[in-house]
């Protein structure tokens, strides 16, 4: 009786018997079949990697890397900048920093009650 090979099955003849083209036919048919599914495996893993970085070593080519020209430097860190001199930009944490150095200069505040709360002894340097 044949041998099948571990993999695919496919018919192995004993050196006894004799050579059959139906079994040679069926062992082929198996090979077509298996080599169209890699094939096919192969494509369908390709189009999932269209569009996608060609990593090289790791890294994206520069070529495949997007235009960086949306924020010119400096652009981000002026921004910033702006934002934190606009009075407007945030009036209760202005009006407690405000409040805070008017007591520290001596001055009394709403907060403070109409009492000064700083030590005329110890007052900062300016």
């Amino acid at each position: 009786m044949a041998n099948k090979t571990t993999n695919y099955k496919l018919t192995k003849p004993l050196e006894s018997e004799f050579y059959d083209v139906g079994v040679q036919n069926e062992n082929m048919d198996k090979i077509d079949a298996q080599m169209k599914a890699n094939a096919d495996a192969v494509e369908a893993l390709q189009k999932g990697q269209s569009g996608k970085a060609d990593l090289v070593d790791g890294k994206v080519p520069a070529e495949q890397l997007p235009n960086m020209n949306y924020d010119p430097k400096g652009t981000a860190q002026n921004k910033v900048s702006e934002h934190n001199l606009d009075q407007t930009a945030h009036p209760y944490l202005l009006n407690q920093i405000g409040t805070c150095v008017e007591a520290g200069k001596g001055k009394t505040g709403p907060s403070t009650g109409g009492v000064a709360q700083a030590n005329p002894r110890n007052k900062p340097k300016v």
